[in-house]
């Protein structure tokens, strides 16, 4: 009765009104993933065989499976099954029905429970794909089943998923990245003379020099390895090199060009094709690699150069060597972290100093390695964590084309208390619901609704019931609004933001004209809501031997997608309709507490377009049809920016926008990370706060970074301040850690003759982030203790006065997410800022010595903090 009442709510129109429908509907139905059953359906089909001649049987079933504990990790489940099996006991029986009911592990893939059917006994099974994806494709398993008892009978036969589309369609079907075949023709050559196998020795020893300087972690310090400086290293390499061609091509001028388009070809063929794909599984041997470099050269070589036909032989011998050197290097990095993931290759086989020593010589190498450029006239404001859930509020109100909401965590009840999440809470009953009310309302003037879409990643989707809020906001017109323990206000908030909506709906006559030509209640259905998505759904038809080295066969649902972005209504005709958040933070107040040490930016501008793509790609990857997604939010062909354009001449920020694609998808951020850290010229500063320490490879690059004469500060929480305080994370911590305060050690007089510092701090703060005055007495307390700070960051005493009184007034007005933030236990401030600061030489001083600078600061500091405080005031949530 009350179900036929709200769809008479909804479709309340007159039927002259229904008559004089002409146009067609203008909103567009949205594809999504959903969320993932709670019971996944499949279909059996296995032939049982016994021992002793017993006779043999074909079995066709159906069964369901249930997670008892997360369904990522896939630990523990139950599983039921009803089947029928020909070859009965019963000679009047020609098919006999059974039953099972197992305790499933899908992590082993493993099964054990009991059979009734011909008879009731116990039973193993064991279930694996064969083939990423499944062996025929759609998550289908290959089963083996075992029955013990009587006849000892062995069942051989697949299991199928049933009305799951996405299965065996989240993860790429292969695991690794193909190279050039190794295959090459030959090359006509000569033995080289003694001059250039001199040269050519230097450039090996030099090379592993420079290999030690941006790579600077294995146990030996030896001269021998690491030679006199890194200039030094690198002015042999190159000047060798030339050396080498000069002696073979039998005239000294032209070894500086054969030299040139050498590394050019090294460049473009090898390093930048190889060091693009960093972070993801590549073959060991890159002979394909170095074979098309050969072969570009001795094309050129014949067809271009002014070497003499009776030298070319020889100067192609010196190049087949030199990219066996290079070979040499990628075999003793992979010898080394024995994972190609983790492999780089110095640019700087193939890149002279001059050719990176400035800024925009080092972007145009990223965007070659990417494929993405950097863009101008992007307007950057820095957030504090604090700010973020407010700004993702407030983004959600501002969209008129879409928004969307990407995030590891949604966060329905807390770890501990399992007490409904406050600020989770507030972001549906007073930002979602209030929204998209609002949309329908201006509907009918402006015949345009609003797509509102969320991406959110399974694993704390499943921990922290995050199916509470997603069918809330999956179907706001008809959902059951009942919240778990003694919450009846909330239940009545939510009631009447969702009596609003309908009310809104019920009286929108452009809605209701359109529903009734497109569908009726289920059109509204499909219109009226929160797209939600629950990317990479677990599915162990995914394995590999990738993930872990060492355990073959591991579910690739140990790799998660969490980026933490916020976007809305940019577009490539105008990106600076909306904006993009950048964050470090889920939704919950776990992450909003006065203890969350994070920050983010708000980006509005072109380069805010990248993460339009990347939200597109991946649900495209997660199975979403790409034509079935808002056009405001898929790629169009984008127009520049006129530099008359009122929105963008005031801007000034130079942008590039990357990701880190999950599981075994491209790495461009990291790619562009390892750019910087290995290219920072002598005297950069190099600031490196990170919550989880446990990546081997970028310690010793930062490491090498300082050997080279780079100023470079790496910060590790304390286990008081870590957010991830595991046992097995804080020891792998500890060891990165020690590592690199014994090469701080070890090669400090080294160091320091380049230039270079290399320290390691840890955060102890104890000062939340809202108490100004304890902040301030720490830090003050923390440049008594280090006064090198000073002379990293020059601050006059003027600017400080200005910067500390403008940070007193606004940090200090209570008027941020922390006000209903709290945490669940007593906890010191956590540090999960990933933000780092890289500066060329010079570029931290010139900055703050140039006039007036302080003051444009704490001007867009006042000028953030107003409209957050704003907002907080119309949003509620103030003390």
């Amino acid at each position: 009765m009350k179900k036929a009442a709200r769809k008479a709510l909804y479709l309340f129109a007159s039927a002259a009104t229904i008559a004089s429908a002409q146009a067609p509907t203008a909103i567009e139905r949205v594809a999504s993933m959903g969320q993932p059953p709670r019971w996944e359906p499949y279909g059996l089909a296995s032939a049982l065989g016994g021992t002793g001649g017993s006779s043999k049987s074909a079995v066709l079933g159906a069964g369901a499976y249930r997670a008892i504990t997360n369904p990522v990790t896939g630990l523990l489940g139950l599983t039921g099954e009803v089947y029928f099996a020909t070859g009965a006991a019963d000679a009047r029986k020609a098919i006999e029905p059974g039953a099972r009911v197992l305790a499933t592990s899908r992590a082993i893939g493993l099964s054990a429970g009991m059979d009734v059917g011909r008879s009731i006994g116990p039973m193993l099974s064991f279930q694996t794909a064969l083939r990423r994806g499944g062996l025929l494709g759609h998550g289908t398993m290959v089963r083996l089943d075992w029955l013990p008892k009587g006849q000892d009978r062995l069942g051989l036969g697949i299991s199928v998923p049933i009305g799951q589309p996405l299965a065996g369609r989240t993860r790429p079907r292969e695991d690794d990245v193909r190279l050039p075949d190794a295959s090459q023709p030959a090359a006509s050559s000569s033995p080289l003379g003694a001059e250039a196998r001199i040269a050519l020795t230097r450039v090996a020893s030099a090379a592993t020099q420079i290999l030690a300087y941006t790579n600077l972690y294995a146990d030996d310090t030896a001269a021998v390895r690491y030679g006199r400086s890194y200039v030094e290293a690198s002015r042999t390499y190159h000047g060798q090199l030339v050396q080498a061609f000069a002696s073979a091509a039998g005239n000294p001028s032209f070894g500086a060009e054969l030299a040139r388009r050498a590394r050019a070809g090294l460049l473009s063929n090898v390093l930048l094709p190889y060091d693009s794909l960093f972070g993801q599984v590549r073959p060991d041997d890159i002979g394909g690699l170095l074979g098309r470099a050969q072969t570009q050269f001795v094309r050129w070589l014949n067809d271009s150069s002014p070497v003499s036909a009776q030298d070319r032989a020889g100067v192609a011998s010196v190049h087949r060597e030199w990219l066996r050197i290079v070979q040499a290097i990628q075999a003793n990095l992979l010898a080394q972290w024995r994972d190609s993931r983790l492999v780089w290759l110095p640019l700087q086989l193939a890149l002279t100093e001059d050719q990176y020593d400035e800024q925009t010589e080092v972007d145009a190498l990223i965007e070659r390695a990417v494929g993405r450029p950097f863009s101008d006239r992007n307007a950057l404001t820095y957030l504090r964590s604090t700010d973020l859930p407010l700004e993702i509020a407030r983004s959600i109100f501002a969209a008129r084309d879409y928004h969307v909401l990407w995030t590891h965590d949604f966060t329905g009840r807390r770890d501990i208390t399992r007490e409904l999440d406050g600020l989770a809470f507030t972001m549906v009953a007073d930002a979602y619901l209030p929204a998209l009310t609002r949309a329908v309302q201006r509907y009918d003037s402006v015949g345009h609704l609003p797509a509102y879409i969320i991406l959110l990643d399974q694993f704390y989707y499943a921990n922290r019931d995050g199916r509470l809020w997603m069918d809330i906001l999956e179907n706001p017109l008809d959902a059951r609004i009942k919240l778990p323990g003694r919450n009846a206000e909330r239940e009545a908030l939510l009631q009447r933001r969702q009596e609003e909506l309908r009310r809104a709906v019920a009286q929108s006559r452009r809605l209701q004209r359109e529903a009734a030509d497109g569908g009726g209640v289920r059109w509204l259905h499909d219109v009226v809501k929160v797209h939600v998505n629950v990317v990479l759904p677990a599915d162990f038809s995914f394995r590999s031997s990738h993930i872990i080295p060492g355990f073959p066969f591991m579910a690739d649902n140990l790799q998660r997608d969490h980026r933490k972005v916020a976007l809305y209504d940019i577009n490539d005709a105008d990106p600076y309709r909306g904006a993009m958040i950048l964050m470090g933070v889920g939704i919950g107040e776990h992450y909003a507490s006065a203890t969350w040490e994070d920050r983010g930016y708000r980006i509005r501008g072109p380069a805010a377009l990248a993460a339009r793509d990347a939200v597109v790609e991946a649900l495209a990857r997660n199975g979403v049809p790409v034509e079935r997604l808002p056009r405001a939010l898929r790629s169009t062909p984008r127009s520049n920016i006129a530099d008359g354009d009122s929105d963008s001449r005031e801007y000034i920020g130079r942008a590039l926008v990357l990701n880190n694609e999950a599981g075994f998808g491209p790495k461009q951020s990291s790619v562009a990370r390892a750019m910087l850290y290995n290219l920072a010229p002598p005297g950069s500063v190099i600031v490196v706060p990170d919550p989880l320490w446990v990546s081997e490879t970028w310690a010793a690059m930062l490491a090498g970074a300082a050997a080279r004469g780079c100023r470079v500060f790496v910060i590790s929480p304390s286990l008081a301040n870590a957010p991830n305080p595991q046992p097995a994370v804080a020891a792998v911590q500890h060891d990165v850690m020690l590592r690199l305060l014994d090469i701080a050690r070890r090669l400090g007089p080294q160091i320091t003759a380049a230039g270079g510092e290399l320290r390691v701090g840890l955060y102890t703060a104890r000062a939340e982030v809202t108490d100004v005055a304890g902040r301030r007495s720490e830090i003050t307390e923390g440049l008594r203790r280090s006064p090198w700070i000073k002379d990293l960051f020059p601050f006059d005493p003027a600017t400080l006065a200005v910067l500390n009184s403008t940070t007193t007034r606004t940090e200090a007005d209570g008027k941020s997410a922390a006000s209903i933030a709290h945490d669940e236990r007593p906890r010191l401030p956590m540090l999960h800022q990933k933000t780092q600061l890289i500066a060329r030489p010079g570029a931290i001083a010139a900055l703050l010595t140039q006039p007036g600078w302080d003051n444009v600061l704490a001007q867009a500091m006042e000028v953030q903090s107003e409209q957050t405080a704003m907002f907080a005031d119309q949003f509620g949530w103030t003390t």
